[in-house]
């Protein structure tokens, strides 16, 4: 086990000696505009959903010559952003596009809730989340998206950059599960409540938190009940001054019902802040298993420092503890949770998808002895057609056959070029899915 301060002084490794097997891609397409997040639909994933960003340059004036402004400074002009939601039919390797609908703002993350698996989250650019409904009433090419609410959060300056909705475990603790923790360009982490409103666009804020001093780049809950510490869950933070964050929130006072319209503090500041392990912005966090003897929850991170780490951030404080760690050759912006597997050799490991920037996309397999003392990261597919940033990408289950091999298909972007590529692989244990894939 290697402390959280040996990690400091580390230089980037070479590629790891495991590089995985590299595939190709069944087909391929090109969007008219930069993909930034894909998700596909929990309850049915022959449907996903991309969303683009755009950054509108305004175009330089003809005459280079032109008269500089007056004092030598130069008023510089908010960014203008647009982008579009765009829901894609998979059926099969066959690719369609159902629906586009053009925003005034960017889309930044997308997430699907973990109970109601039809309601879609978005972040926008404008600091609002807008909550659509995919309609599987009507089946096939039918399937629509329809815009149900939006909700303003921030000052339009402030841009969301990521979502979490509440786990399906916190409806026992209290909590509802129409939670949501967002995180924002200017560090803050806030919990509103999508189904509470005190103005037609104005939700009801549960608290929130400065956790960072730079972009809060990424948040997420915890994945299990057995981390909770009575009636608190944990929620984790990542920001651009590389610290990792855990937060408490109150579960049972967030499901609470109350009449006025002031903000209720039921999040508190970073009770435990990791700035030493990772070298530069924690971009990505994914819970992996709780270590219910003390209550803390095995993470997986993904940062700009191009690495990969498990690694636990005690409850009770000290310094995290790094377990394992993986260079993927690109800035690690997405982990997606794609099955979690019980093998009779290997017992329980997690096979995940990483969306590694410039170096494409890695399917991983981490894995960790039955004490969960000892663990393991391993590439096993590399998906490298791409040619620019990989941000946007996502897998599902595509065949189930419980004692041989599993078959996955994914779906992968990259943002400069346009390109959106299907890719699919197979995993050849003797082994058995867990379910719920993603909770």
């Amino acid at each position: 086990m290697s402390s959280a301060s040996e990690t400091n002084t580390e230089s980037v490794q070479p590629w790891p000696v495991d590089v995985g097997e590299a595939t190709t891609s069944i087909t391929s397409i090109i969007l008219d505009s930069q993909p930034s997040c894909l998700e596909f639909c929990l309850s049915n994933t022959e449907y996903f959903v991309l969303g683009t960003y755009v950054l509108e340059v305004d175009e330089k004036p003809k005459d280079s010559t032109a008269e500089i402004p007056k004092d030598d400074v130069i008023l510089k002009k908010p960014q203008k952003r647009s982008g579009s939601l765009k829901l894609f039919r998979l059926e099969k390797y066959c690719l369609s596009c159902l629906q586009t609908i053009t925003t005034p703002f960017a889309i930044l993350d997308i997430h699907f809730l973990s109970v109601q698996k039809t309601t879609l989250v978005v972040a926008t650019s404008e600091g609002s989340v807008q909550i659509y409904r995919l309609d599987l009433e009507k089946w096939g090419d039918k399937v629509t998206l329809i815009k149900e609410s939006v909700v303003q959060l921030f000052d339009p300056s402030i841009l969301v950059l990521s979502l979490a909705c509440y786990p399906s475990f916190g409806s026992s603790l209290g909590g509802s599960p129409s939670l949501i923790a967002v995180s924002a360009s200017d560090g803050q982490v806030l919990i509103f409540d999508h189904m509470r409103y005190i103005t037609a666009d104005r939700a009801k804020i549960l608290g929130r938190s400065q956790a960072h001093s730079l972009e809060a780049w990424t948040v997420v809950w915890a994945s299990s009940s057995r981390v909770t510490d009575e009636m608190f869950v944990p929620l984790y933070s990542g920001g651009d001054d590389s610290a990792l964050c855990r937060h408490r929130s109150t579960a049972h006072a967030l499901g609470t019902v109350g009449d006025h319209n002031d903000e209720i503090q039921h999040l508190q500041d970073p009770v435990r802040c990791d700035r030493n392990t990772h070298s530069a912005g924690v971009t990505a966090i994914l819970p992996l298993l709780a270590n219910w003897s003390k209550k803390d929850e095995f993470l997986l991170t993904g940062s700009y420092d191009e690495y990969v780490r498990v690694l636990v951030l005690p409850a009770s404080g000290g310094r995290a503890q790094l377990l394992a760690k993986k260079c993927l050759g690109g800035g690690v912006w997405r982990l997606k949770l794609v099955d979690r597997v019980s093998s009779i050799r290997e017992g329980t490991y997690f096979l995940i998808l990483a969306s590694c920037m410039h170096a494409g996309a890695k399917f991983l397999k981490v894995q960790s002895s039955n004490d969960h003392t000892n663990w393991s990261i391993k590439i096993l597919t590399k998906f490298e057609e791409h040619k620019s940033m990989n941000y946007a990408s996502d897998g599902r289950v595509e065949s189930i056959d419980e004692f041989h091999s599993v078959g996955y298909t994914f779906v992968s972007t990259s943002f400069y070029d346009r390109k959106l590529c299907v890719w699919h692989t197979e995993h050849r244990e003797g082994m058995m899915r867990l379910n719920p894939i993603r909770t």
